[in-house]
C-alpha cells in the first residue's frame, strides 16, 4: 500500500526525495470487524511516540511531511502531539521538545473531530506543525458511522466532517488546510479507492514534496 503513494509522488517530480514506509500492527483477528477496529483504534496512541523518535533525528535542514490515511491519521497526530510537548499515556513526557516543523496530510483520518481542541488528547499536536491538510469526506460510509466504535460517546470523524470548532485552535487554526474530497470519492474510504485516478497525487503531491502552489 506505502508503494501506490510513492508511485503517485513520483509522476512528473524530478527532484530526488526520500520516501520511508512506517508500519505498525493492523492485522486482522478472528474476532468480529468492530472488535479489529477498536484493537486498531487503540494501538495507535502508543504508536506516536515511536514515530516520533524516528523522525528527530533527520537533519533539521530536511524537509518532512508525513502522510497519514484513516487509523494512519492519528498516528502521525499522537506523533506531532509528542514532539509539541503532549505527554503520552503509555510513555509518559517527552524528553525534550521537538526543535523543528513540519507538514502532515491526512486523508479521511478515523479520529475524534475535536482532538486538536485545548484540554483534548492531541492538543499540543499543531505546535511542530508547519502546515496540516485534512481531505475529509461527509459521504465516506465508514467514518460517518465512527460513533459505532465506542457507542455513548457520540463522536464524529475528522475525516468525516472536518476540524471542530477551529475558532478555539487559536493561531494554529491557521496552519489547517481542510479539502471536502466527497465529490472524487463517494461514499468510498478504502485506500484502493485514493489510489484510483490518480487521487493521492491530487491531494498529496504538492504538499508532501513542498511543491509551490500551480
Amino acid at each position: 500500500m506505502g508503494w501506490d503513494l510513492w508511485r503517485q509522488l513520483a509522476i512528473g517530480e524530478s527532484r530526488p526525495f526520500r520516501y520511508v514506509i512506517y508500519t505498525w500492527p493492523t492485522e486482522r483477528s478472528a474476532n468480529l470487524m468492530v472488535d479489529d477496529l477498536r484493537m486498531w483504534e487503540a494501538r495507535t496512541e502508543p504508536q506516536g511516540p515511536m514515530l516520533a523518535s524516528v523522525i528527530e533525528r533527520i537533519d533539521p535542514r530536511v524537509p518532512v511531511c508525513l502522510v497519514g490515511h484513516s487509523f494512519g491519521g492519528p498516528v502521525v497526530l499522537a506523533a506531532l502531539d509528542w514532539l509539541g510537548g503532549g505527554p503520552s499515556p503509555a510513555y509518559g513526557n517527552p524528553p525534550q521538545l521537538g526543535t523543528r516543523s513540519y507538514r502532515a496530510v491526512l486523508l479521511a483520518p478515523a479520529v475524534e473531530d475535536d482532538c486538536l481542541v485545548p484540554g483534548h488528547r492531541y492538543d499540543h499536536a499543531l505546535g511542530p506543525v508547519d502546515s496540516l491538510v485534512i481531505a475529509y469526506n461527509p459521504r465516506d460510509i465508514a467514518l460517518t458511522h465512527y460513533s459505532w466504535l465506542y457507542p455513548g460517546r457520540h463522536e464524529r470523524a475528522m475525516g468525516a466532517v472536518g476540524i471542530a470548532n477551529p475558532a478555539q485552535l487559536g493561531a494554529g487554526a491557521g496552519k489547517i488546510y481542510q479539502i471536502d474530497i466527497s465529490s472524487d470519492l463517494g461514499f468510498r474510504h478504502r485506500w484502493t479507492h485514493f489510489v484510483q485516478n490518480n487521487y493521492l497525487q491530487k491531494y498529496v503531491q504538492q504538499p508532501a514534496l513542498f511543491q509551490s502552489s500551480r
